[in-house]
C-alpha cells in the first residue's frame, strides 16, 4: 500500500510558530482551519453530521473570503470542505488566496467524487495556482458499490467516485506535492464490509493515503453510530500492517485508536482539548466554531468586519474556550485528537516513544 506519511515539522518558520502555539494556547491565531466553503451537496449520506445545514442559505462570496484571509495571519493547515467543496466554481481562487496571503503549506480537500471531470479540472487548476503547496484530495468511498451507493443515497455514486480517483491519480505524474487519497467513514451500515473495500482499493486503486473516520455527530439515524469497536480496530490493524516504514504515522494512529476507545468506554475526553485554540472551523455562513462537533459558535465574521483576530480574541470566544476547558463535551473527532496530541508536549512525547518502539521493534 502507498501511504502518505504525516509531515509534522515542515520547516524552520513553522517549527517556531508551532512552538509559540504550544506555549501560548488561545493567545495567538489557530494553526489549522477547517473551512466549510459551501453548504451545497447532491448526495444524501446517511452518516452526514452536517445535514441540517445542507443546501440552505447562501455561501460566502469570494470577496468576503479574501477579506477574511487578509486579517487572518499565517497558519499551516487548511481543509476546504462542505457540503461538496467542488460545487463552488471558484475553489482554485480560494485555495490560492490562502496560499499567497497566509502562507498555508498544506491544503486537504475531501470530496464525494460525484463530478469526475469537474473535480479533475478544478484540482488541476489548484495545482497550477499553488505550485509550492502540498495538496491532498481525498475521495470518499464507504464500501464496494452496493454498500457505498446505499450509504450515499444516490445510485451510481460509487462508480463516479472511483472514476474521480483514477483521474486524480494521473495528476501525480507532474505534481510531486500532490496526493490522491481515499476517505472512509465507518458506521453500523458498513462495518462488516470495509475489509473487502479496503483490500480492493489497496490493490486496484493504490491511494497515497487511506483515511478511516469513526462516525460522529448528530446523524439522521443515531443507531448507525453503534459500531463494534473491535471491527474498527481490526480494520486499522490491517491498514497499518501494509505500511512500509512510516513509523511515526503508525505510532500516531495507534495513539488515536487508543484515545477513541477510551472516549467511547468512559464517555469522557481523556486529555485537554485545544479546539478553539490551535484549530478553528468556519462554516459557509461565516460563523466561527472551535470544532465541527460543538454547536456553540464564537461569533460571525461579518459582525467583526471580517477581522478573524478580533473575533478570535473576543469575550464570547473566550467563554467558548472556558466551556471546553470544563470538559463539557465529548467527541471522537480524529482531527481534534491530532491537534491535541501535536500541541500537547506530554502526549507528543508519548507518541514519539511509540515511534521509537516501532522503529526499534521494541515490545
Amino acid at each position: 500500500m502507498y501511504c502518505f506519511q504525516e509531515k509534522i515539522l515542515i520547516n524552520i518558520r513553522e517549527r517556531f510558530r508551532w512552538f509559540r502555539k504550544i506555549i501560548f494556547h488561545g493567545k495567538i491565531s489557530p494553526e489549522q482551519i477547517t473551512f466549510f466553503v459551501t453548504n451545497k451537496c447532491r448526495l444524501n449520506c446517511k452518516h452526514c453530521f452536517y445535514k441540517d445545514k445542507l443546501n440552505k442559505g447562501e455561501d460566502a462570496a469570494l470577496s468576503e473570503i479574501k477579506r477574511i484571509s487578509e486579517n487572518l495571519g499565517e497558519f499551516s493547515f487548511l481543509t476546504l470542505t462542505g457540503g461538496e467543496p467542488f460545487m463552488r466554481d471558484d475553489l482554485p481562487e480560494i485555495a490560492e488566496t490562502f496560499i499567497l496571503k497566509n502562507k498555508v503549506s498544506r491544503i486537504s480537500i475531501p470530496t464525494n467524487g460525484f463530478e469526475p471531470r469537474k473535480i479533475y479540472s478544478e484540482t488541476q487548476k489548484i495545482l497550477e495556482r499553488c505550485p509550492g503547496a502540498e495538496i491532498i484530495v481525498k475521495v470518499s468511498i464507504d464500501g464496494l458499490e452496493d454498500v457505498h451507493d446505499g450509504i450515499r443515497g444516490v445510485k451510481g455514486s460509487y462508480e463516479r467516485a472511483v472514476e474521480t480517483f483514477k483521474l486524480l491519480k494521473t495528476l501525480k505524474e507532474k505534481n510531486r506535492r500532490f496526493r490522491a487519497g481515499i476517505l472512509c467513514t465507518i458506521s453500523k451500515i458498513n462495518e462488516d464490509y470495509l475489509e473487502d473495500a479496503f483490500q480492493f482499493t489497496d490493490r486496484e486503486l493504490k491511494p497515497d493515503v487511506f483515511g478511516l473516520n469513526f462516525i460522529r455527530g448528530n446523524v439522521s439515524d443515531m443507531d448507525i453510530k453503534n459500531v463494534e469497536f473491535q471491527k474498527y480496530e481490526k480494520l486499522y490493524a490491517l491498514i497499518l500492517s501494509g505500511l512500509r516504514g512510516n513509523y511515526f504515522y503508525k505510532a500516531y494512529k495507534k495513539f488515536v485508536i487508543r484515545a477513541i476507545k477510551r472516549i467511547i468506554e468512559s464517555r469522557r475526553y481523556p486529555f485537554s482539548c485545544l479546539a478553539g485554540r490551535v484549530s478553528a472551523v468556519i462554516d459557509a455562513n461565516l460563523n466561527v466554531f472551535p470544532c465541527e462537533a460543538l454547536s456553540v459558535d464564537m461569533g460571525n465574521l461579518r459582525d467583526f468586519g471580517y477581522d478573524f483576530k478580533k473575533l478570535w480574541f473576543s469575550p464570547k470566544a473566550m467563554s467558548v474556550r472556558n466551556y471546553i476547558d470544563g470538559k463539557n463535551c465529548v467527541c471522537t473527532n480524529e482531527c481534534n485528537i491530532q491537534n491535541n496530541s501535536f500541541f500537547t508536549p506530554a502526549i507528543l512525547a508519548g507518541i514519539l516513544e511509540g515511534w521509537a518502539k516501532e522503529r526499534l521493534k521494541l515490545p
